[in-house]
């Protein structure tokens, strides 16, 4: 059962689209994807920065650019323009309304997109995709990765010993964006 459709049977609640007010943040071009990587523990992929090592030389070629969204403590990675810190909740959902696409992880951000119909590529470490996938959107403009587990079920926990999230190839990701 998907997260969202437990949450709605506990509190009697009917699903419904999300909505949330969106507010102008000045961006001056127009093709970009937008980009959270931080989440905790066990779900964070040590790997963003080869992901986007491999994307930035192609989405450059093409005049795309990716955009960083996220609070200002977190980790700034080379070959973005950084928004860490800039944006609140309505910034950013203008901002991931432009977005071409989002890529990330398990994150507030990705499922922003979701209701935003926007093409997505996420991480999922230490959960099930199919607990906690964008609910909203075309699942086919989804690519969701997760770890193989060869069989075991996914830990559900904060620590994950070994992170199994790490097992995911940094070329999969960057290609599925390309894709």
């Amino acid at each position: 059962m998907h997260l969202i459709e437990s949450y709605a049977t506990h509190c009697g609640l009917k699903i419904d689209k999300p909505f949330i007010s969106e507010k102008f943040f000045p961006l001056c071009f127009d093709k970009y994807i937008t980009f959270h990587p931080t989440t905790k523990s066990s779900r964070f992929y040590d790997y963003w920065q080869e992901v986007v090592s491999i994307l930035a030389p192609y989405l450059a070629e093409a005049d795309i650019r990716i955009l960083q969204l996220g609070t200002q403590a977190e980790h700034s990675y080379a070959g973005c323009s950084h928004l860490q810190g800039q944006t609140n909740i309505g910034q950013t959902a203008y901002v991931l309304r432009g977005a071409m696409l989002h890529l990330g992880c398990d994150s507030f951000p990705t499922h922003m997109a979701s209701g935003l119909n926007k093409k997505i590529v996420s991480t999922y470490g230490v959960c099930s995709p199919g607990n906690t996938t964008p609910y909203w959107g075309n699942p086919d403009d989804h690519r969701l990765f997760h770890p193989d587990r060869k069989g075991e079920s996914p830990c559900y926990s904060n620590e994950d010993d070994p992170k199994m999230i790490n097992n995911l190839k940094p070329e999969d990701i960057a290609r599925s964006v390309c894709d």
